[in-house]
């Protein structure tokens, strides 16, 4: 189990991952040992992110950050589920295959919703 928690007054500018005033996520990964692939991992998580008042209106107006703003803004919260599975192909080489689905991608209801697929490799040397 995971989680993490995030909070910004939403006036001063910040530079991090994302622009989020508000932020919680909560989530859980599972060993493969269940089902006899110990160096497997399966997870699932969820994420909500906010911005204050005055980082809507700021957008709302044409207002632009780092990541957001168009000059249009109709507000709703960033949702986002995600789900992974880690496939330890053998002792260097992981493969991690991902999806992402995000509602109210930029904090704005307009956009639709959008999915992401990724795959990740790791090696280690």
């Amino acid at each position: 189990m995971f989680g993490r928690f995030g909070w910004n007054d939403g006036v001063t500018e910040s530079s991090n991952f994302a622009e989020a005033d508000r932020f919680l996520s909560l989530g859980a990964q599972v060993s493969g040992a269940h089902w006899n692939r110990k160096s497997d991992r399966i997870g699932v998580a969820i994420a909500q992110s906010d911005i204050s008042s005055a980082h809507k209106d700021y957008l709302a107006a044409g207002g632009q950050g780092l990541t957001l703003g168009d000059g249009k803004l109709r507000y709703g919260s960033e949702r986002t589920l995600e789900a992974y599975y880690s496939y330890q192909v053998n002792k260097p080489l992981t493969l991690s295959f991902d999806y992402q689905f995000i509602g109210n991608p930029g904090y704005n209801r307009d956009r639709s919703p959008a999915s992401l697929v990724a795959l990740r490799a790791h090696v280690t040397f």
